[in-house]
């Protein structure tokens, strides 16, 4: 089989591409209820509310970033550590709380969207943190910087929560 996002041959029985770490296996869509409009073909679906992370996995990453960021000597470790985990969609939050950002089509935030989208959470902050407080009312949980950046959160899947994504695994 071929990864129909990099190109890359995996194994047959692969959930995942060795190279890009893209999910290969088929999504399938629910069938639709009767008289519900459906999204043009080629539009990207939304993760399912049950995948996205839950109000206190939410809570929990951000107080355990901005109480770790606190401490000075911990601070720089705390900010390499994040910088690397961007390119896996997380800070050390999100990956204590055991959730991700993950971009709208379900495919893991990588490093650009999660670093810039990091920088445009400053714009959820000014109106005294409405952005942040968004979530509480909005059907994805997205907050101001979510939506500009088209990610979630979403729960880490289980067999990720030991040694990381399945092709970060393998390199």
């Amino acid at each position: 089989m071929f990864c129909p996002k990099c190109g890359a041959q995996s194994p047959d029985s692969a959930v995942f591409c060795p190279q890009c770490g893209n999910n290969l296996t088929p999504t399938v869509a629910p069938p639709p209820a009767s008289g519900a409009l459906q999204p043009p073909a080629g539009v990207p679906q939304r993760p399912r509310i049950e995948d996205l992370a839950s109000l206190g996995q939410r809570i929990g990453s951000w107080l355990i970033d901005i109480i770790a960021g606190v401490i000075p000597l911990v601070n720089w470790a705390v900010a390499i550590g994040n910088w690397i985990g961007y390119r896996r969609g997380m800070t050390l939050g999100l990956k204590l709380a055991g959730a991700r950002i993950m971009r709208e089509n379900g495919d893991v935030s990588g490093f650009y969207h999660t670093a810039v989208r990091a920088i445009a959470a400053t714009l959820s902050t000014i109106p005294l943190g409405l952005g942040f407080w968004w979530a509480l009312w909005d059907p994805y949980r997205q907050t101001w910087h979510d939506k500009i950046m088209h990610t979630s959160s979403g729960k880490t899947p289980r067999s990720w929560r030991r040694g990381g994504a399945p092709a970060l695994r393998e390199r």
